[in-house]
Formats: C-alpha cells, structure tokens, sequence
C-alpha cells in the first residue's frame, strides 16, 4: 500500500453531536441570468440539539486544486438548511469531491465527514478553458511554452506554467492581456534557466495557472538538452577515485574531478561542501584555475586524513557545486555528485597518540605486600585528552586514575601497594578501557603481572579416522596428543571395537613432549555388518587420555542415514544415506513406509554404484497430526538389503474454536480456544484476533499451554458498520501455526 493509499485509508468523520447533517444535496445555477449555469450549489440539511450559529466550510477537489469557500448561518429545528456556493469559473472537472467541516460560535470543530461525491456535471460556465499546450527550442535563447486558451470575458492575468523533471521543478510567468475567445499565448523559459536544470530529456509541463484557475496538464515537452541554451560555462559531470600513492591501502586523497564546459578563457573558481548522505558535513572544497574555450578538467583532492578526523562514512554526496569567475556566479549544480562507497577508515592516519602501559610487579613474601609500579606513556605523535587508567585483580580489587591531557613523549608513574595480597593474585592494568582514544597501535594498552606458572601433565585423542573399507575389514588412524606443558613417558594405548573386541598396545610409547603427536594405524575384520561404535585411550606414565569415540558402518550395502527434517504442520521430508561398499554397481530401489502408507520408488531409475553414497529426500503430507512410526528399507540386488526405522511426532498446535458468545446491535463478544495437542509443552505460545474491521488484536504476553491443555480467550468488538465480517483467529509458537476463520454477521 503506498502512503497516499494509506492515508486514504483512514476514517476523519467526528462529530460531538450538537449538530448533523442529515440530507447533501449539489446543483448548479445560473447566477448572472446569461442562460449558462455558473454556481455550483452544495445545500446541507442539518439537525441541531440546539439553536446555535454554526460556520459550514466546504474544501472542495477539482482535478488536484483545492478550492474552499464558506458560509456561516443560525441554525434552528425550523430553519436547518445551509448553502456553500463554488463560481464555476474556477472549476475545471465534471465531477467533484469534497469535505465539509462545522464549526460552532466559538470556532470549535463539532462536525467533520469526507469522501464526500457530487452529481456529474457535462456543461457549465467555465469562463476560462485550456485547450493546447506547445513547445518549441527558439533559437537556443528559450523554451517556448504556447498556451491556448477559451476565454468567456477580457482580462489581464498572469499566466505561469510549471515544468517538472527528476524531482525538481521550474516555471515561468508573464502577465498577459486575456481576449475573448480562442486566443494563444506564448510563455518563455529563458536559457539560463534551462541551463540550471542539467536535464536533457523530456520536460513535463505539471499545470498552467491563469490568474486564480489552475490546469493540472502533466503533458510531456519534446525533448531538450540543456547543453543546447547553454551561453555561459557550466558544470557537465563528475567522478571520484581514491590516491594511494605509497601502496599501503590507506588513501592520501579523496579525489573529485569535474568536468566543465567554458564558454570563454579566464580563471574559474570551483566550490562545494561534501557531506555524508544523513546530512552530517565532511569538508569544503574550493579550487581557482585558469580554463580555455572547450572542455577542461578541475582536479580535486580532499585530504584523507581530514577525511579519517571526522570519523563519517561514505559514500559522500557533492551537495552542490558552484562555478564563479570572480563574483559572477556561472553555474550551480545541485547534487552534483555521490562518491563510492567510501569508509573513513580507508584514509590516511592523522597524528594520533599511542598510549603505552608498562608494569613492574614486586611480591613480599615475608610481609604480604604487593608493589605495582605503572608507567603510562604517551608514544604517539599527537596528544591524548581524557586518558583513563582502569587497575583490578581476579579477585574484588579495583581502582583508576585518570589525566585530562598527556602530551605527545610525556609519561606519567602510579605507585600502588595491595597489603594481605598474594603471590598468586593475577593484576590487570589497562589504558583507555573505553577506547575513547585514537590511537596508532591499540593493542599495547594493557599489562598483567606473570602468574605462577602451573605445570600440567595431560594427553588427549584428537581424532579417528578410517582410512579404508572392504566389507568387513577396517583400517582406523587415532591420534594421540600431549596437549599439556609437561613430557609424558611410557604411553599404552587401547582401542575398542565394539564387536566384542578390545586391542591392546604391545609396544607402548617411549615419550610425548609438550605439543606432540602420535598416530596409531589398527586394522580389524568385523564380525558382520552393522554400525559399531569404537573408541580410542591413551595412559602414560603420569596421566590418562579422555575416551574420544567414532562410529563405523560395516556391511557390504548399508543405510548410514535415515532422518527427518524439522515437521512444517503436517508435512514432513524425510532424508536417506545409503552406501555400497563393494566394487559393483547395482540397480536401486527403496521402500518408506511413512506410518500410514507405502511409498516406494517403482516409478523412478536409479542405480547406486561401487563405493559410492547415495543421498535423497522423499516428503510426506500426514492426514493427521500424531505419532507414526516410519521405516525405510533399501534393496540393491539379491540380498543386498537393509532397513532403519524412526518414530515421528507430528506437531501440533490448534485453533480449535471461534464462538459468538454474545451479539447486541454491531457489538459481539467471542470465544476462541487455542489447543496444546502435542506431547510437550509449548512455552512461547502468541496469538493475534484480526477482527476483519480495520482492528487486530495481539496478545500482550506469551502464554505456556502443557500438553492436552486448553486456553481460553474472551475478546470483545464494537464494529463499526453492519455486514458480514470473516474473522480470523492465528496462534503460534516458533514454527507451529495455526489458524481459524468464522463468518460473523453484524445486523
């Protein structure tokens, strides 16, 4: 819906009821007696809850111009009918709509209605009419506009005509003497005002305004090129870049270069202010150079670090730019550019401080005592203002200083002494916590004090790998790491099959230094097909390895997947893995048996070759929501078969009831029951009641509804007009939704 539509949309009746209109009636009469109607007559019937003085004004729509007259009259039970009269000399349309508004002695709105329509009207007394519009290049000196007219009296008036392009707009006026008759009259757009435009396609001529009547035309010139008026110099285009001249990815300059068009030799000055597209100002430009006849460049480079200072981010946006010799002023071009998309902090660093935190720690072990001294230094090229310094422990110490200006070399010393410490205690200093600084280098902001080292004896099996497969037989490669900081010696190993089998290092291994691997290469031939879960462990001499477990499929032809993606409703895909593990190719085929039908893949060709895995998706629509349980089985030639099998849970969430529990006049009251048919419980349950009368009503909190658990909601509704309504009840909780239509007649 657009905003004009949006707007439209909405009701502005009101009315405190001191006064109604019950009756609209519109005519047209001839005033002046010359057999041609020339007033259009809106007559109003009201009613009054009491005699009063009420002003009626009328805003009437006539082809997009508004038009607003008014009346104020006493009104009485007896004498209730009031008139808004409109000349038609003004108007232009055949029919018209309008909005009347009352206001009450003391110029208070009591009454107001829209959308209000009059009678079709083919004939009346325009006094003015607008019969053709022309437009033709005059020797490249003006655009000439030729306005013909239909006039029914003689007059002088002024006649402007207004042309848009892009989302500007220009217009001319010239003060015409108006004949009777049909008569035309030339308007003229001189040359520098088309030049002003740097447009060159089609104009639109958007309306004629003839003394107080206005044409709404929105009729297209030919096209025109403001090159062509062009007499004087003027900007043509622009382009951007960025210098990088040392390589370092940072730019030295924005470069803007302008393109412009002289008309005579002498020396320009180009200006301009750069902005971001919020609005927020980046710099001002100005450039003087000497141009000839023809065109020329105007070169441009805003320095990057002043760029980086400002801290904005492009792209930039020329907002205008001005072409001068001297104080004479050639051309402006309004948004005259918009850079690339541009960071600031592709640009050049300014000076800028680098603060720098150092830390001397001293422990007493015969008095407690712990000595800190800090060294904050400033090593930039730039001073620091507000540099805050932040020290705690990892513990409950905490404390802060703090310097309003540190200048570019200067450093400054904190001593500080924590009594009842411990050798142990871990010191934090940082610099700038805030990063309410820029600097050159941010990482040398920081400083701890070195805790005990810890020396951690610790082996871990990074992974299990197997490495190669024929039928039964396995190839598995475990890795064995010394992940702590310490030599492990004498290192057993122990590998479980899980086919009832455990193997056993026979040769353990001599050492692992801090950060070292070992890999161990075990071959075995299971006992059958199937999936087995083996593990791995290693033990030296003084520490043991977490278990790390991998599982293994056997089998010449196996299933190695069989899921079910999240249930939408009651849909459900189903996914399947199914590798060969032979040298051959075989047809296949499979079976799903979803819990309530049988599906199979008779209608399709497929084959699944040696070594290979194929995967595939089969989807399902339930008839019901529920528990299924679901098999699937795939067959590749003679006994090369094999099945996995899955329960499902349909989800559920149900708007089970709208009732009308009560209904008086337009006002309804209903019932609606929202259904938690699922085995778990549903926490996150919202739920909306689109009353279908420009009304929805949303829940203002979330609800949680137990499995089997109703809830009830009482909503009740004023409409606003009689008729019949389909509303709509809807609730939902992560991806389950659910919901529910009734027709509700309003007598």
């Amino acid at each position: 819906m657009t905003i004009d539509g949006l707007i439209d949309s909405f009701n502005y009746s009101y009315s405190n009821s001191s006064i109604d209109i019950t009756a609209y009636q519109d005519y047209m009469k001839d005033v002046n007696g010359n057999g041609a109607n020339d007033t259009l007559v809106l007559n109003f019937t009201a009613s009054v809850s009491a005699d009063g003085q009420f002003t009626f004004i009328a805003s009437l729509i006539d082809n997009g111009t508004l038009h607003i007259n008014s009346t104020t009259k006493i009104v009485t039970s007896s004498d209730n009918a009031a008139q808004v009269n409109f000349p038609t000399e003004f108007l232009t349309d055949k029919k018209f709509n309008y909005t009347l508004e009352i206001l009450n002695v003391d110029n208070n709105l009591v009454f107001r209605t829209n959308k209000i329509e009059t009678n079709h009207y083919n004939a009346y007394e325009a006094g003015l009419t607008l019969l053709s519009l022309a437009d033709q290049n005059v020797d490249n000196s003006y655009l000439e506009i030729t306005v013909q007219l239909n006039s029914s009296k003689a007059f002088t008036a002024n006649i402007t005509v207004a042309l848009s392009y892009n989302s500007s707009s220009i217009a001319a006026t010239e003060e015409k003497p108006i004949s009777t008759g049909v008569n035309s009259y030339t308007i003229k757009v001189d040359n520098e005002t088309i030049k002003s435009t740097h447009y060159a396609s089609n104009f639109t001529i958007n309306s004629v305004v003839v003394e107080n009547k206005v044409f709404n035309t929105d009729r297209n010139t030919s096209i025109h090129n403001f090159e062509d008026y062009a007499k004087t110099s003027y900007i043509k285009a622009a382009k951007d870049g960025r210098v990088d001249s040392d390589a370092n990815d940072l730019s030295e300059f924005l470069e803007i270069n302008f393109t412009v068009v002289s008309k005579d030799t002498g020396t320009y000055t180009l200006a301009y202010d750069l902005y971001d597209e919020f609005g927020n100002f980046v710099a001002n430009i100005s450039k003087t150079q000497s141009l000839e006849v023809g065109n020329n460049t105007i070169q441009t480079l805003i320095n990057g670090s002043d760029i980086y200072k400002t801290k904005i981010n492009g792209p930039y946006l020329v907002s205008f730019a001005a072409l001068s010799v001297g104080n004479d002023t050639k051309d402006v071009l309004l948004n005259a550019h918009l850079t690339n998309e541009t960071f600031y902090a592709d640009f050049e660093r300014p000076p800028l401080p680098d603060l720098a935190i150092s830390l001397d720690f001293h422990f007493n072990e015969t008095t407690n005592v712990t000595n800190l001294t800090i060294t904050l230094s400033n090593n930039g090229t730039a001073p620091a203002f507000n540099v805050f310094l932040d020290v705690f422990d990892n513990t409950t110490y905490g404390n802060n200083r703090s310097l309003p200006f540190m200048d570019a070399g200067e450093t400054a010393t904190y001593q500080l002494n924590m009594t009842d410490s411990s050798n142990a205690t871990l010191y934090t200093i940082i610099a700038d916590f805030d990063n309410l600084v820029d600097e050159t280098n941010e990482s040398n902001n920081i400083a701890q004090n070195v805790e005990e080292q810890v020396t951690v004896v610790s082996l871990a099996i990074d992974s299990i790998t197997e490495l190669y497969s024929n039928s039964t037989l396995k190839i598995f490669e475990f890795v064995t790491h010394n992940d702590g900081t310490t030599t492990v010696e004498n290192i057993s190993w122990q590998f479980d099959t899980g086919d009832n089998a455990v193997i056993n290092s026979t040769q353990n291994i001599s050492s692992l230094s801090a950060g070292e691997r070992a890999f161990v290469y075990i071959a075995y031939n299971f006992s059958g097909g199937g999936t087995y879960m083996v593990k791995a462990n290693a033990t030296g001499l003084t520490a043991s390895s977490n278990t790390l477990s991998a599982s293994a499929s056997v089998g010449d032809f196996l299933i190695t997947s069989f899921t079910v993606f999240n249930p939408q409703n009651t849909a459900a895909v189903f996914s399947y893995a199914v590798k060969n593990n032979l040298d051959q190719s075989f047809p296949l085929n499979w079976t799903l048996n979803t819990g309530e039908s049988l599906l199979t893949n008779s209608s399709l060709s497929h084959s699944i070759a040696g070594n290979e895995t194929v995967l595939g998706f089969i989807g399902h629509n339930y008839s019901d929501y529920g528990a299924y349980s679901v098999s699937f089985t795939a067959r590749a030639s003679g006994s090369l078969t094999d099945e996995e099998a899955l329960t499902l849970m349909m989800k559920t969430l149900n708007v089970s009831q709208i009732s009308i529990l009560n209904q008086s006049g337009r006002a309804s009251a209903f019932e609606i029951v929202i259904a938690n048919s699922w085995e778990n419980s549903l926490t996150g349950i919202n739920w909306s009641f689109d009353t279908k009368d420009d009304l929805i009503v949303n829940a203002t909190m979330l609800t949680a509804l137990q499995p089997a658990e109703e809830l009830f909601l009482y909503i009740g509704h004023n409409f606003s007009a009689t008729g019949t309504f389909n509303v709509n009840a809807t609730a939902r909780d992560g991806t389950l939704e659910d919901s529910l239509r009734a027709e509700v007649v309003v007598t």
